[in-house]
């Protein structure tokens, strides 16, 4: 019986481990996007699992996930970039995340700058280190319009209600909020994504 009991709490203590964890083993790894069956790279990086590649989904309404100048090779290295347009934050986690993943929130960003050693630090790390930072540029909706490819990462924050802009450069990195009317809703921007 004793041994019984044993067998059992272990079990238990492994289950909870494994939920605690998410299913994501070590300090990382891959994942397959259900969705499209693209693969991705994730790091654990103090108690977040993040994606180590931006987001590379084709949604089914294409103007929303474009390559960069309209160059698929282009998606492979930087991943697609995306506008909210009118969407709600809820859109945003159904629409363009993978299952039992979302996009970053602001809170989440800060917390990873504060993991890798403050905004100084943190800048050379999100780009040299295992987060794998790409200078994906941006577009502009409606236009042909890119600009600051491998000059400068722009990414799509939740925010509250609202969203942030998050601007990552070879010097510094930038949170600037965005409101439901702020004419950056009509730009294009990268996204990292958490795992829930």
């Amino acid at each position: 019986m004793r041994r019984i009991l044993t067998i059992i709490t272990v079990i238990i203590f492994i289950s909870f481990f494994l939920l605690s964890c998410g299913g994501y083993k070590g300090n990382s790894g891959t994942f397959i996007d259900k969705r499209d069956n693209q693969t991705y790279k994730w790091v654990r990086l103090g108690d977040q699992i993040w994606m180590a590649q931006n987001l590379n989904f084709e949604p089914e309404d294409k103007a929303d996930g474009v390559s960069y100048g309209g160059r698929s090779s282009n998606s492979d290295k930087y991943g697609r970039l995306y506008h909210p347009g009118e969407m709600s934050k809820s859109d945003w986690r159904e629409g363009y995340a993978p299952k039992d993943w979302h996009i970053a929130s602001e809170k989440e960003w800060s917390d990873l700058l504060k993991y890798l050693g403050g905004e100084i630090e943190g800048v050379s790390k999100l780009i040299e280190g295992e987060f794998n930072a790409k200078f994906g540029g941006y577009g502009r909706l409606g236009t042909v319009n890119y600009q600051e490819l491998d000059s400068a990462a722009y990414f799509w924050a939740t925010s509250g209600s609202d969203l942030m802009k998050i601007k990552l450069t070879n010097d510094e990195i930038e949170f600037i909020p965005v409101s439901s009317i702020s004419n950056d809703r009509h730009f294009k921007y990268s996204l990292r994504c958490v795992a829930d």
